[in-house]
């Protein structure tokens, strides 16, 4: 059974204060994040402050196919403003999101981020293609096992062709175990 981390409760507590404009909050919760987890951290040089994060994502920010903008923005403050508190949100949220991508990395919390902010979820086929799954995609949805039809419990509704995104299983011969180079996308 997994647990709540601390990390998990910090991030969640600064996401929280980032919704309901609490900036300065959010920013304390990240600073002591990173003062815990990154060694020789010395608040005084390495602080987080409303102005190194929006000028970290001001693009991000602007972009109106980010996903917090094309997706999210009823939720969200409105851009435009003369005090930038809309701008300010979307750069503390994209940092918040960034640390989460990062630490929850093999834990299988990203995937309630992608739900909850209607992230694209980039995948790679079966046959080495990539494919990607926007938020009205519902291969996004984890289907139902066949068990649950015993509960007479429908599953999900999938697209017809169900081969576009498939995990394929199958076991690794020897000369396959030797280090292979990196590859960027």
């Amino acid at each position: 059974m997994r647990l709540l981390s601390l990390e998990e409760v910090l991030l969640s507590r600064a996401e929280a204060y980032a919704m309901t404009g609490k900036y300065q909050e959010a920013i304390n919760d990240l600073n002591i994040y990173f003062e815990n987890r990154i060694i020789d951290y010395n608040l005084a040089t390495h602080s987080l402050t409303k102005d190194k994060i929006y000028a970290f994502y001001s693009g991000r920010v602007a972009d109106p196919e980010n996903y917090l903008n094309k997706y999210n923005s009823s939720s969200l403050l409105p851009l435009g403003e003369a005090d930038m508190s809309g701008e300010l949100q979307r750069a503390i949220l994209l940092n918040i999101l960034d640390i989460r991508r990062a630490e929850f990395l093999y834990e299988g919390i990203r995937y309630f981020d992608i739900l909850r902010w209607n992230i694209p979820a980039h995948h790679i086929t079966s046959t080495g293609g990539r494919e990607m799954l926007n938020p009205d995609d519902p291969r996004r949805i984890i289907q139902l096992p066949e068990a649950t039809a015993i509960a007479k419990l429908s599953p999900n509704h999938r697209p017809v062709n169900q081969n576009a995104v498939r995990s394929v299983v199958r076991i690794p011969d020897e000369s396959e175990f030797a280090p292979q180079p990196i590859v960027e996308p």
